[in-house]
């Protein structure tokens, strides 16, 4: 497994043009530039979105059993 300290954000968006496409490589490195930021910045590393969305999604499942 090849693993980058410093991992360049737009040689990642210019690799992956071919497989999305432009603009979709351009949206889908922004959001997961946001995410990893979000990861790094957290005591589990796990985007806070993330803990967020699971906790949302569990009220919701307890609300309809209850």
């Amino acid at each position: 497994l090849f693993i980058l300290k410093n991992p360049d954000p737009k040689m990642m968006q210019i690799n992956l043009t071919g497989f999305l496409g432009g603009s979709k490589a351009r949206l889908f490195i922004g959001e997961l530039w946001k995410h990893l930021a979000s990861a790094q910045s957290s005591p589990d590393g796990i985007p806070a979105e993330f803990v967020e969305m699971k906790k949302r999604e569990l009220l919701k499942r307890m609300v309809r059993y209850f």
